[in-house]
């Protein structure tokens, strides 16, 4: 009796304790449905060395991920260049967000080196293998093939270079990338300015309006220099001789105008070559399907706008490796010298032509071309010319002594003696500023530029029995600037 009432007490403290326990939560990870085994070429394994993050190095004879679909890529034709198994590295169970395009040339395909296997009209190009066999998962299963990656794509709302297409209300727009420049740089300008009119015992502030017309040649090194003429209106202004101690209202003294000839230099701190702010890409009428493979970095797929009759069937590359010009998809490389590639070599899409290596160094040197987008290209100008009105050339020809009667040359030893007191320099007109050009169409863009001049004109006094001595001022301008440049 005492043996069964303490097994019943021993019964009763097990329940009791595990009835207390507990109970444990099943732990889930959520794991890929695949993990696809790729073999790699030995010839081509050093290109796999690194997973797609591009700091973990790893076998590059057999990679392990997910092969999501058999790529047909084309170029801006719609012809078919090259056929690539689109994979996502799996590092620690868990998928990579880059995606990888691998050429078949670089892969090892199950019908080679299992030559009795049973294939379909695909020669087995789109059989991929487990990289481990699991309960559940095929030792071999099939990846759908996407024959056209761009068939449903939609073109961008955004134009190449990175801005919105910018519109006038007049019929204009345009997006940067369909914007082109020739060499002949032309350009003409409505100017708004305030100067400063008279003579050192009348000064007067003044409102001013006119027009400038430029003409230059775009050269240097991506185009940034624009050397040219500049004709201006120039500004009205009195002739300080006229001031006197009796008449000394500027209103009641007629005015002249001082038209300007002025030799100009630009600098665009964006070349015009225009190559776009995301991408190096040549310029075609394309839109996008979607990202797709780069090795540590995401491009785009670049669609025609009109689809052609080509077959859609696979294209392989047959034998060795094709060399750098034959090959127009995904190409390793050694970056440009100046280039800051942290990954070392770069994986890029390729199409007819290969991107050249200046292009490059350009678009990884230009900071102005990442902070400005390419559309917008800010400059800074400076001038150097002369007035062209009669009384600025009579005071340039005194400064020049040009003349050689005895009227000049007794007005030049008056003028030593101080009895005169009148300036004879040359009359150097400079001017400097800042403005940038926008497209507003594809053969024009909108200019707008802030700017200061240094006008020296010439005036003429009544001195020593003379009724016309040469004088030289100078007159600070503050203008702005509205146009457009071809």
């Amino acid at each position: 009796m005492r043996v069964y009432g303490i097994l019943s007490l021993i019964t009763v403290l097990l329940l009791a304790g595990c009835a207390s326990l507990p109970e444990k939560q099943e732990s889930r990870v959520s794991l890929p449905d695949y993990e696809d085994a790729v073999r790699i070429k030995p010839e081509a394994s050093a290109q796999y060395l690194r997973f797609s993050g591009g700091s973990v190095s790893r076998d590059g004879r057999t990679l392990r991920g997910i092969v999501d679909e058999v790529m047909i890529v084309r170029d801006e034709h719609n012809r078919v260049v090259d056929t690539v198994w689109v994979f996502r590295d799996l590092y620690s169970a868990t998928p990579v967000s880059g995606r990888l395009a691998i050429p078949l040339r670089d892969i090892e395909l199950l019908p080679a080196l299992f030559p009795g296997m049973q294939t379909d009209s695909n020669n087995g190009i789109n059989l991929v293998e487990s990289f481990h066999i699991t309960k559940g998962i095929p030792h071999v299963r099939q990846v759908p093939i996407n024959r056209d990656p761009c068939a449903g794509a939609e073109a961008p709302e955004e134009s190449d270079c990175g801005c919105m297409p910018f519109e006038l209300g007049l019929q204009l727009s345009s997006s940067c990338s369909s914007r082109e420049y020739s060499n002949v740089a032309l350009a003409a300008l409505l100017r708004g300015s305030v100067f400063s009119d008279g003579n050192q015992a009348v000064s007067e502030g003044k409102l001013g309006a006119g027009a400038d017309v430029f003409a230059g040649y775009r050269w240097g090194i991506h185009r940034k220099w624009v050397t040219g003429l500049t004709l201006s209106t120039g500004i009205s202004t009195v002739n300080a001789g006229d001031i006197t101690l009796t008449n000394r209202k500027l209103d009641s003294i007629a005015t002249s105008l001082r038209p300007l000839v002025l030799l100009t230099q630009r600098l665009y701190l964006v070349g015009f070559d225009n190559v776009p702010r995301d991408a190096i890409q040549e310029q075609a009428s394309v839109h996008t399907a979607g990202t797709v493979i780069r090795y540590s970095n995401n491009v785009e797929i670049r669609c025609p706008d009109q689809q052609s009759s080509e077959s859609s069937e696979p294209h392989i590359h047959s034998g060795a490796r094709t060399t750098r010009d034959e090959s127009p998809v995904v190409q390793r490389r050694t970056p440009a010298p100046g280039i800051n590639d942290p990954e070392g070599d770069v994986y890029r899409w390729q199409r007819d032509s290969i991107v050249n290596e200046q292009i490059l160094e350009r678009r990884r040197s230009e900071p102005a071309l990442d902070f400005f987008g390419g559309c917008i290209k800010p400059y800074i100008y400076g001038e150097l010319g002369v007035a062209v009105d009669a009384a600025t050339q009579n005071a340039a020809s005194m400064a020049l002594n040009t003349g050689c009667n005895d009227c000049t040359a007794t007005l030049r030893d008056a003028n030593t003696n101080g009895a005169l007191g009148v300036n004879w320099a040359f009359p150097v007109t400079f001017g400097f500023g800042l403005g940038f050009d926008m497209p507003i169409s594809s053969l024009l863009d909108l200019e707008l530029d802030l700017g200061y001049r240094s006008i020296a004109v010439g005036d003429s006094y009544a001195r020593i029995g003379f009724s016309n001595v040469p004088d030289t001022r100078r007159i600070s301008q503050f203008q702005l600037r509205i146009g457009v440049m071809y």
